[in-house]
């Protein structure tokens, strides 16, 4: 069973993108997380096969979380999405292998393409 972790604080967007991996892929455990301390924790004890992450939660914004999961994550799988134009630009430009970006109003679109590739 494939496993993929999300960051995402808000309480509507959160579950919805949960329910959309849900539907996507069956046969995928998915853990939700609101805190990066405690995503990263997570990532530390029981790495998941991909992630999926906001780059604006309530203990750390911007670019820093990509680097950090990078290091702690390296070579798997993971999505990107933000409404901070500028700070999705900084993570593009990054050029790291096996992440993906999208603005969060195209996300669901995204998310759903890069669910079929995510696992493989």
């Amino acid at each position: 069973m494939n496993t993929l972790y999300i960051l995402e604080d808000d309480p509507l967007l959160g579950p919805t993108m949960q329910d959309l991996v849900e539907l996507t892929q069956p046969d995928c455990k998915i853990e939700l997380f609101t805190f990066f301390a405690d995503f990263i924790a997570a990532i530390d004890a029981n790495p998941p096969g991909a992630a999926i992450v906001d780059l604006n939660v309530p203990d750390r914004a911007g670019p820093d979380i990509v680097t950090e999961l990078r290091r702690v994550f390296p070579g798997r799988p993971v999505f990107v999405y933000s409404g901070d134009a500028d700070s999705l630009m900084r993570v593009r430009n990054l050029n790291l292998p096996r992440v993906t970006t999208g603005f969060k109003t195209e996300s669901f679109n995204l998310v759903n393409d890069w669910l079929g590739h995510a696992f493989h």
